[in-house]
């Protein structure tokens, strides 16, 4: 099962391709670790053309990566999306407060850029409760940016942790997080289609052991961290 975290095949190839598809797996409050590694490959890679597909918390990494020109400062990204030097993200106590900070503050940074929707390459992985059944969907078209974000929330909730109930309820739909049923062809062409068109962005591609603490907290410094070890591990990736 080695070829499902294959990160990529050959720089030299993909540089060569036009559409690439990235595709951004679950992060959980290790986000600024897969920020780090979207820091390095949009830095480093010189993709022109693509595509986003995420799931979880790689649904709000995309949209950092697609609006956000220069994202080599943590400290920039961090004070735009979260403005609070001493804020704390406790995975028990403050996820939904998180990712409402989250939100506004994209909905104030990037939704006054001059953007068709329909002209976002943006993809989001949802889980849908019906009846019992948990399926998952791949939305591609919204009416508008607040709804991309409310959908990467969707695909953010963790149950009770990330509100008070079970799943989160949005047009008249319930949600979970997008990666509890995660199924790894509703990303786009990726290698195991046995298309190089693609990158698979995930939190194991360093084979990093993160400490325990990492799971369930957040602050400026953590993050800054992680998202150094994000950069590291990648740019390693391409040049061990």
């Amino acid at each position: 099962m080695k070829f499902l975290y294959l990160f990529i095949l050959f720089k030299e190839v993909l540089q060569s391709f036009g559409l690439i598809n990235i595709n951004i797996d679950t992060t959980g409050l290790l986000i600024p670790y897969t920020i780090g590694v979207l820091c390095y490959v949009k830095k480093n890679l010189n993709i022109c053309d693509y595509r986003l597909t995420g799931v979880s918390g790689g649904s709000f990494a995309s949209i950092i990566y697609h609006f956000e020109k220069d994202l080599s400062n943590h400290d920039d990204i961090w004070n735009n999306l979260i403005g609070d030097d001493n804020y704390v993200i406790n995975i028990n106590k403050n996820l939904e407060e998180f990712q409402q900070i989250i939100k506004k503050n994209m909905m104030i940074r990037y939704n006054t850029i001059n953007t068709n929707i329909n002209d976002i390459p943006i993809s989001v992985i949802v889980s849908k409760i019906s009846n019992l059944i948990i399926t998952n969907e791949k939305i591609s078209k919204f009416n508008d940016f607040e709804e991309l974000l409310d959908y990467c929330i969707c695909s953010s909730y963790i149950p009770y942790l990330s509100g008070k109930h079970f799943s989160k309820k949005y047009k008249n739909t319930n949600f979970i997080d997008g990666g509890i049923l995660k199924n790894i062809h509703q990303f786009d062409c990726l290698a195991i289609d046995k298309c190089e068109k693609s990158i698979y962005i995930h939190r194991n591609i360093g084979n990093r052991v993160f400490d325990y603490n990492d799971y369930f907290f957040l602050n400026k410094n953590i993050s800054r961290k992680l998202y150094n070890y994000g950069w590291f591990d990648c740019k390693n990736y391409f040049n061990p």
